[in-house]
Parts: structure tokens; C-alpha cells; sequence
């Protein structure tokens, strides 16, 4: 449909960045940056959307509604992806399913208070452009059908537009605080080195080579290869893992 198409912003946005991020995730092994850019943009965007009016060119919207998925697409996954990374392998499965258990009460709630404030909002805005315009019977038109909507005679129909257009506005200013939490939230997060593999191991194990005796034994040590060589001789630190983790820490890979 129409209004289908018109959201397509919004997808490729998120797409773009969650894409994008999470190829930059798996090289860098850092994701703090990722919510506190989203919570940024996504704050913007919102903040963005309550200044819309009714005469509001689509391009602009369309541009707000990228700038959004834009935000969105750099904190939907990284949640995930964060919690999953901060608990033990055993407790991973737990971790997602309370993720997204949260994930979808909270949409519960927020869908539920949201609408709240545009039927409420919708009513207070209608009654006083109509009561503005001079205008009656306000409170006998029916909103909540769009094709009732579309075949309202004018002025009524701009009365309503209007109305919806001030009530939109209003839940918009209405979410911009809770990002505002939502980036507090972020930059307080702790960033924990993210598993390592592939070619991030042999650089992680060669910085172990470089490091692991001088950092934890204070010996002169002569890095050798292949990697499992290195790992063998980081008998200093029971856990091996914890060796390679710090290793790759200390290089500024992890």
C-alpha cells in the first residue's frame, strides 16, 4: 500500500546501520559507541518529527524517517549482543529470552501510553480548532476511520488533519526524555571485550607473544608462532583465555 511505501525510509535506514554496524562490531570488537550514537540520533529524529505539520513536503519526512531507522538500526541489535556478551556461555540462552521478554513488555507499555496521549491529545486539539474556527459538532466526527476521514467535507477535514497533525506532534516531545535517559543509560554501559576468532585469535595470540611475560611474569620472553606454540608457553596465568583476552586488550584489538 501507499502508506507501505512511504515508511520504506525508515527500513533502509535501519538496515544501513545495522548492517553497517555490526560488520564494524565484528572487526573492532567495540559496540559502546553504537547506543549512545543511536540514542543521539533517534532522540533528534523524534524531536525532528514534532516540528511536522500538516503541509510538511514528504521529503522531509522521509529524510527524518532515515535519520530514524538510522538511530534504531544502532540499538536494536547491540542489546542483544551486549547482554550475550556479558554473562557466562551457560547463561546465554536466559539472557536473550529476557531480553526479549523486555523487549516486548516494554512495547507493550509503550504502545498502550502512546496511544493514550493521541486519543487524548486528538480530542483537546480537535475541540479547540473547531470551537476556534467557530465551527460545531466537533466531538461527532469519527476519527478513527481513515476512509470517513478522507471523505470529510472541508473544512472539517482540515480541522482534523490539524488536530492529528498537534496530537502527533505532542507524543513525539513525549518520547524525547526517554531517550534522553536512554543515552545516560549508554554511556554509563560497560564495554566488555567481545569473544575473539578467526584472524582476531592469531592477532590476540601474537600480542600474547609480545606481552603475556613482560605483563605477567616481568621476564624477557622471544615471541615464537604459530599461535597454540604461544598459548603453551603462557604458563603465568591459569586461564588461558583470560591470557589472550588480556593480550589483545593491551593491543588495543579487543
Amino acid at each position: 500500500t501507499q502508506s507501505g511505501l512511504a515508511i520504506l525510509p525508515l527500513v533502509v535506514g535501519i538496515f544501513t546501520t545495522s548492517i553497517g554496524g555490526g560488520q564494524i562490531m565484528a572487526r573492532t570488537g567495540r559496540y559502546k559507541w553504537m547506543p549512545i550514537t543511536g540514542a543521539l540520533v533517534v532522540g533528534s529524529a523524534l524531536y525532528a518529527f514534532s516540528t511536522l505539520q500538516v503541509d510538511t513536503p514528504y521529503y522531509k519526512v522521509a529524510l527524518i524517517m532515515y535519520a530514524f531507522g538510522l538511530g534504531l538500526g544502532l540499538t536494536m541489535q547491540v542489546v542483544v549482543t551486549a547482554v550475550q556478551n556479558s554473562v557466562d556461555r551457560r547463561h546465554m540462552g536466559v539472557a536473550t529470552a529476557s531480553v526479549t521478554f523486555f523487549r516486548s513488555m516494554g512495547a507493550a507499555i509503550g504502545t498502550a501510553l502512546l496511544g493514550a496521549i493521541l486519543n487524548i491529545q486528538l480530542k483537546h486539539h480537535l475541540s479547540e480548532i473547531v470551537g476556534a474556527a467557530g465551527g460545531g459538532g466537533g466531538g461527532q466526527i469519527n476519527t478513527n476511520d481513515v476512509t470517513a476521514i478522507q471523505a470529510l467535507p472541508e473544512p472539517i477535514k482540515s480541522w482534523v488533519l490539524e488536530a492529528f497533525t498537534r496530537s502527533m506532534n505532542d507524543v513525539f516531545l513525549v518520547v524525547v526524555p526517554f531517550m534522553a535517559v536512554a543515552f545516560i543509560i549508554a554511556l554509563t554501559m560497560a564495554q566488555a571485550l567481545m569473544a575473539l576468532g578467526g584472524h582476531r585469535f592469531q592477532a590476540a595470540a601474537w600480542g600474547v607473544g609480545l606481552l603475556v611475560c613482560v605483563g605477567a611474569t616481568q621476564q624477557e620472553y622471544e615471541p615464537v608462532w604459530p599461535p597454540t606454540l604461544i598459548m603453551n608457553k603462557a604458563t603465568a596465568v591459569d586461564d588461558r583465555h583470560q591470557t589472550l583476552t588480556w593480550g589483545a586488550a593491551q593491543l588495543g584489538i579487543g
